[in-house]
């Protein structure tokens, strides 16, 4: 085997090593999205359960949109994360192993899903409707529903209810430049 073969093999199996790493690493994030996904549905569960029922405070909603739109943010760092290993993967990994194997149709997969996420429709209600649902619409409709009783309490009790506000408007900004990257997304 030439020097040059002994390279470029060397070079095949550092790249597949490191697809190999990178698709665990896009396993992982989606497993803590998953996790992160069920803690704000057992959160709103329990916290909206209590009150419901009568045998908590309505203040104590308020906690909600401090909570959810933190976890959404958490959720959208992850799935900035696997954006990013995917567009790594088709822009690197891809270049080496195409070119070792000298075969254009190899690791089309990063391409197809940036096709797929391109279609607005398909992006924005199975994926982007039910995110607003558990991060934002939540939090927004505690707001409202506390609303008066913040005014009658005052107080530290605003500085909450602003700090849920900010917390839903920041989750609602990143929503919605979340909806949009794979449209500016390169490929």
């Amino acid at each position: 085997m030439s020097e040059d073969e002994t390279a470029r093999a060397l070079s095949v199996q550092i790249a597949l090593a490191e697809f190999a790493a990178l698709r665990d690493e896009i396993a992982n994030r989606s497993s803590g999205q998953n996790t992160l996904l069920n803690l704000n549905l057992t959160a709103i569960g329990g916290i909206g359960g209590v009150v419901l029922s009568g045998k908590a405070h309505l203040l104590l909603l308020l906690l909600l949109p401090i909570l959810s739109p933190a976890l959404g943010l958490l959720y959208f760092d992850h799935a900035i994360n696997i954006k990013n290993i995917g567009n790594y993967i088709r822009d690197c990994l891809k270049k080496t192993l195409v070119t070792a194997a000298g075969d254009v149709e190899l690791m089309r997969y990063e391409e197809i899903v940036s096709q797929y996420e391109r279609r607005r429709i398909l992006r924005f209600l199975p994926f982007g409707l039910p995110l607003f649902l558990t991060f934002a619409a939540v939090p927004i409709a505690c707001l409202a529903a506390t609303f008066w009783a913040v005014d009658i309490r005052g107080g530290w009790i605003w500085g909450l209810w602003a700090t849920g506000l900010i917390m839903t408007v920041a989750y609602l900004v990143f929503w919605q430049f979340f909806l949009r990257l794979p449209s500016h997304a390169s490929g």
